[in-house]
């Protein structure tokens, strides 16, 4: 199996979000985010619903978002990091199971991602997330 996959366009990040919907229910646990507004603008373009299944699922998130913006929906809790290097980057995070999707848009907002399915990859990105959560 490969280590890492890459996706790109709107239907190439809804492919990484059914995913995480699928691996977040077989695995019964939660998922993390790291949220930026640029990405999360486009994020659920070919999946509009992708919020209303994670919480018909019961998957919980926590979010830490990059910036100002976004939203607290059921079965979600929401930090918010202000971006002390400028205008907030455009790279989105998804830890979910033993995988790390890093999302990001071009200027042409083009979006790609990969995929890195690896345990030691995905608990060292929880063990950040986590710290950084306390901290906020």
């Amino acid at each position: 199996l490969p280590f890492a996959t890459y996706f790109e366009d709107h239907e190439g990040v809804a492919a990484i979000l059914r995913d995480v919907i699928a691996t977040c229910s077989s695995l019964k646990v939660d998922y993390r985010a790291i949220s930026t507004k640029k990405v999360r603008s486009y994020l659920y373009q070919n999946f509009p619903n992708f919020t209303q299944r994670r919480i018909a699922e019961g998957i919980d998130v926590r979010v830490i978002a990059v910036g100002i913006g976004g939203t607290t929906d059921a079965l979600s809790e929401r930090k918010w990091l202000k971006s002390t290097r400028g205008e907030a980057p455009n790279c989105y995070t998804l830890i979910y199971g033993n995988k790390t999707a890093f999302i990001s848009i071009s200027d042409t907002s083009v979006l790609s991602a990969i995929v890195i399915d690896n345990s030691g990859v995905a608990q060292l990105q929880k063990e950040l997330f986590d710290r950084l959560w306390q901290t906020l």
